[in-house]
């Protein structure tokens, strides 16, 4: 009985797994190729703009497809600015709890809850960076961006190595700029509790 459900275990595993003995004859076929021409053959037919860039942050591994290409930054360019906006806290250079009023030349509609309160409605830093990253909230993205200059934002991007860091005043970017802003954080993360 015990050599029967060991026999049942293994095959239920092997199963489940697949083989996890190698075949010798089998080719390795490496996985980014395999994707590659997976995800070519998929967009193919969309004939749109495609820009992607995967990045293992661990391994450095990458996988593109015109990730230099210029596209919309829209509200993944929130992340840099939080970034910015904590590594100037960590430095000191201003306060999380500082208080900032939302003004009537902030508004902007689209995502976010700001957007219902009321102009002259204050709020700190802190809870500004948690509307834009959570809430995608324009107007907090405003705010931030305000307070520390759009100037000084844009000098931060082209620091990290940014190709598009708001050419001609656009606010775009690309998968490779996108990438250089996670591969900052996850670094920043490791030094830093905030």
């Amino acid at each position: 009985m015990l050599k029967v459900k060991s026999v049942f275990i293994c095959l239920f595993l092997f199963i489940l797994v697949g083989n996890p003995f190698p075949i010798a004859h089998a080719q390795k076929i490496d996985p980014y190729t395999e994707l590659n021409d997976k995800l070519t053959n998929y967009i193919k037919p969309c004939h749109g703009k495609i820009s992607l860039r995967y990045q293992s942050l661990l391994s450095n591994k990458s996988f593109t497809i015109n990730s230099q290409t210029e596209v919309p930054a829209a509200s993944t360019i929130k992340l840099p600015l939080a970034l910015y906006v904590m590594k100037m806290a960590d430095l000191g250079k201003l306060d999380l709890s500082e208080q900032l009023t939302y003004q009537s030349h902030q508004y902007s509609g689209g995502s976010g809850v700001i957007q219902n309160d009321s102009v002259g409605t204050k709020y700190t830093i802190g809870d500004l960076i948690e509307k834009a990253l959570v809430y995608s909230d324009n107007i907090a993205f405003i705010m931030l961006k305000e307070r520390v200059g759009k100037e000084n934002f844009i000098a931060y991007l082209k620091g990290l190595g940014a190709d598009y860091a708001y050419p001609g005043g656009l606010n775009t970017t690309s998968a490779d700029d996108l990438c250089l802003y996670a591969k900052e954080l996850f670094r920043y993360s490791k030094q830093n509790e905030n």
